[in-house]
């Protein structure tokens, strides 16, 4: 069956599409919604008065269901608060995100945001707050806080925070380290209910005796909270390839399916099984609630739910339709949750073990060990292949020993699991509990320590792979052919291979040769009072970065998803100036201005100012272009303007980045 074929997929197919295309548009109000009406219109009269199979207008469907996903995307979407500084709020905590250090970070429903100026109601956001408060989910608190500047970063390539607030449902980012907050009382919702009983439970684990670094891992492993692992731990998790484990995802829920459902059989008798549903569907539904409704974690559910009902009512299954229909409740709960990467690889390692494992397992292997140990490789190899694009695409990095370590970690998995549901029943028998905690806890122990010393293996990971949407989407066209090769091995068709192939190489050979022509100035927001920039003259560049903190800067630059030349920079110390020729014109980075010679400064056409420091007083009469960034402070800019008007000098641009960090020179 071909899948396009499924209406399920075209209908997804358009929704998502116009969930992309929707924050790119303003807003059209209810005009997309009536044109899907139109269209679901003109569907069902064709089907009733000309017979014709709702499949044939497949077109048509996935138009529909384009207006759709645009209006419910631009009805559901977050809108930003549009105000910065000193404030008054009264809300309530509704879980924590982190809490590392001197610092945590909460998740804050604010029913009032008193400004100067106006007052906003019914705001999520986050709160950034000293570790030492220690709120917990349901606190209703009075804060002052200062609300963060929400402003898109003119570096090229940079991290969209404001988009990153919006599509996780936040309208503000704000922080109150001054303690200048009061605890008013108490508010209960059914997810503080549920937040409230996750932080009963990771208390249940402290009364038992766990060591405090298994007690972390045991939040991240069965209740989702990731808040007080340590970066360490979660980053040697992350060099092992092993990190899905500390995510809720399909493992996590399949084995606490699988205990509900063994538990429930014991109770009921077959003729029962539609109270066995429901009751497998509220447990499942609570764990979810649970562990913070993840995309990932509504994903297993909700596949495992469809599975369970098509078995009572004997619905032959088709694999993709349950995958189908999983992300489509998940779209109509939240569109936002199409903007999650997470929830990208949650579908396509599932899509892959769907697809893939079938084809690497169709032997049978009788001795059990074996058998257990090329399944478990042969599922952990079609998870990685199908997301080995987006995590090159997003994360640019590769783990080398994934398979050995997954080998390994994942059979600790289901008992650590299943020893912390039973401990948690059974947390009133002491006698049982000292019997059984210590060997669980060595177990943890075991875990984390196999795990930070491998991740510390020479060539454990390959790190800044140089991977675009260009070469993910080849890779997927490959992943594609190789599985329709296995499902017809007698008919090869080298054909759409190497049409893919030559495509990706003129799109290669077209950008840098544009690549070699370019010649233009970039620079980069920055922290504090200095400012890190690139001079590319025909794909050779030279970046000036502050000396002092090379690595905030150097982390700034290159971790951005921008173009080959800038992980292949020349690196210049910022105690130095540099003169640079690009376009036929000297182009000044300006790091010392009581360093740089009149000669100098006399045969710059621009100039760079890389910190907030004075002007000299030798600036030239030439034409000049002045450029900084938005981290400067306003007097130096007047400063710099004054004394250019003072030596007539005429400006041909004067440019504070707004939105733009690349500056042509051709």
């Amino acid at each position: 069956m071909k899948v396009l074929s499924l209406p399920l997929i075209r209908i997804l197919v358009g929704m998502l599409g116009g969930i992309f295309v929707s924050s790119g548009l303003p807003d059209l109000g209810i005009w997309p919604f009536v044109v899907f009406a139109a269209l679901v219109a003109y569907m069902w009269l064709r089907l009733v008065l000309v017979k014709s199979d709702v499949c044939n207008t497949g077109f048509v469907v996935i138009v529909s269901f384009f207006m759709f996903g645009l209006g419910y995307q631009q009805m559901c979407s977050t809108k930003l608060v549009e105000h910065s500084g000193n404030v008054k709020a009264y809300g309530y905590v509704k879980s924590t995100v982190s809490m590392v250090g001197k610092r945590a970070k909460y998740v804050f429903h604010a029913d009032s945001i008193v400004c100067d100026t106006c007052v906003y109601f019914g705001q999520n956001g986050l709160l950034a707050m000293p570790s030492d408060a220690r709120l917990a989910a349901g606190d209703y608190l009075q804060v002052d806080m200062r609300l963060s500047e929400l402003r898109r970063s003119a570096n090229p390539g940079a991290f969209d925070y404001p988009a990153y607030l919006m599509h996780n449902g936040y309208s503000f980012a704000g922080y109150c380290f001054n303690g200048s907050y009061e605890h008013l009382g108490e508010k209960t919702t059914v997810s503080v209910w549920f937040m409230q009983l996750r932080e009963h439970i990771a208390g249940l684990y402290d009364k038992l005796g766990f060591s405090e670094r298994s007690r972390d891992l045991l939040r991240a492993l069965f209740l989702g909270d990731k808040s007080r692992l340590d970066p360490d731990v979660k980053q040697a998790f992350s060099d092992c390839g092993v990190i899905h484990i500390l995510a809720v995802s399909g493992l996590h829920v399949g084995l606490i399916y699988m205990f509900i459902s063994t538990s429930l059989s014991v109770i009921f008798i077959k003729r029962y099984a539609w109270l066995r549903f429901v009751l497998t569907a509220l447990m499942l539904c609570g764990y979810a609630l649970l562990t913070g409704m993840s995309p990932s974690v509504m994903r297993a559910v909700i596949m495992m739910l469809v599975v369970e009902f098509g078995n009572i009512v004997g619905y032959r299954r088709n694999k993709i339709n349950t995958l189908a229909v999983a992300l489509f409740i998940i779209l109509l709960i939240d569109p936002n949750n199409a903007f999650s990467i997470g929830l990208w690889l949650s579908f396509s390692a599932v899509l892959a073990i769907f697809e893939i494992y079938p084809r690497l397992t169709f032997f049978s292997i009788r001795f059990a060990p074996f058998r257990y140990l090329y399944n478990t490789m042969a599922m952990t190899l079609s998870a990685q292949i199908g997301t080995m694009p987006l995590t090159l695409l997003f994360f640019h990095t590769f783990p080398l020993y994934f398979m050995l370590h997954n080998v390994i970690v994942l059979p600790l998995v289901a008992p650590i699991l299943v020893g912390s549901i039973v401990m948690c029943l059974f947390s009133f028998m002491p006698a049982f509990t000292d019997l059984v905690v210590p060997s669980l806890d060595a177990c943890i122990c075991f875990m984390i320590d196999y795990v930070e010393a491998a991740g510390n293996l020479k060539y454990s990971t390959i790190d800044g792979i140089n991977f675009d949407v260009v070469c993910a989407l080849l890779f997927v066209a490959l992943i594609v052919y190789v599985i329709r090769f296995f499902e017809k091995p007698h008919i090869l068709n080298l054909r759409p291979v190497l049409t893919c192939l030559l495509l990706g190489q003129m799109w290669y050979l077209g950008r840098d040769w544009v690549a070699a022509k370019e010649q233009y100035i970039v620079m980069f927001d920055s922290y504090g009072n200095k400012a890190p920039a690139a001079v590319v003259d025909a794909g050779r560049a030279a970046c000036m970065v502050d000396s002092a903190s090379m690595d905030r800067h150097r982390s700034i630059v290159v971790g951005h998803k921008v173009d080959k030349w800038l992980r292949e920079t020349e690196w210049l110390d910022s105690d130095v100036n540099y003169m640079a020729l690009v376009a036929g014109r000297n182009v000044l980075l300006l790091n010392n201005p009581h360093t740089v010679g009149q000669a100098c400064l006399d045969s710059a056409d621009v100039v760079m100012l890389l910190k907030n420091v004075y002007p000299p007083r030798g600036l030239g009469k030439t034409d000049a272009v002045f450029l900084t960034s938005r981290n400067f402070k306003p007097w130096v800019v007047r400063k710099w303007l004054d004394r250019i008007a003072g030596n007539n000098a005429v400006v041909s641009e004067y440019l504070v980045m707004d939105g733009k960090g690349r500056v042509s020179m051709n």
